[in-house]
């Protein structure tokens, strides 16, 4: 895991010690070589919250790195284990925070639509709250001012990506949800993503 990971950071064993630390399951892709190919952190059952009069049960999607090895298949085993342990008619959302336009591009291939926060704000509506929620429950952080998006996370950095990855999340070009929120990949903010579906 730590080999995958340091094509991304600077320092990936730290990263992937706190992560460990605070998931409750690890994901794995296998390579032709035997190894790890793709791994994805997850706290599978990470907060279970009324919403709008509805269960909502949270995942936390955490670190998750590849090398040559698509990630659809480990998001894909996230979201099937789970929608096993949704309670009837209860919202699964699966969520992580990110400032790369892969991780957002990996769970829309990976689960579809929804995939909140949107490029263009439209279509939003009551995500909002579930926004609100992660933002303020689960991960701690009061708008630093009026109006902040309930998207935003500031100052959430978690490590420095290596130069050349910076250069090659740059020239991504891809549009995306960070753009509108003003978030580089260098920098100390992240958005929060999250998909959302009934059982």
């Amino acid at each position: 895991m730590a080999e995958v990971a340091a094509r991304y950071y600077l320092r990936p064993g730290e990263g992937l010690d706190e992560e460990l630390r605070f998931g409750d399951r690890v994901y794995y892709a296998g390579g032709d070589d035997g190894g790890v190919s793709a791994f994805l952190i997850v706290h599978m059952d990470h907060q279970r919250a009324m919403i709008e009069g509805r269960l909502h049960q949270f995942t936390y999607l955490g670190l998750g790195c590849a090398n040559g090895s698509p990630m659809t298949p480990v998001f894909q085993r996230a979201k099937a284990d789970l929608r096993q342990r949704l309670e009837p008619d209860s919202v699964g959302v699966l969520h992580l925070t990110t400032r790369t336009p892969y991780a957002i591009r990996g769970i829309e291939k990976a689960f579809g639509p929804p995939v909140f926060p949107t490029q263009s704000g439209e279509g939003e509506g009551d995500a909002l709250e579930i926004a609100r929620h992660l933002k303020t429950s689960l991960h701690r952080h009061a708008p630093r001012v009026a109006g902040e998006s309930p998207f935003v996370l500031r100052e959430l950095k978690q490590g420095r990506f290596r130069e050349e990855e910076i250069a090659r999340i740059r020239a991504f070009g891809a549009a995306s949800p960070l753009a509108r929120f003003g978030v580089d990949c260098d920098g100390m903010d992240e958005i929060i993503v999250f998909h959302r579906f009934v059982a």
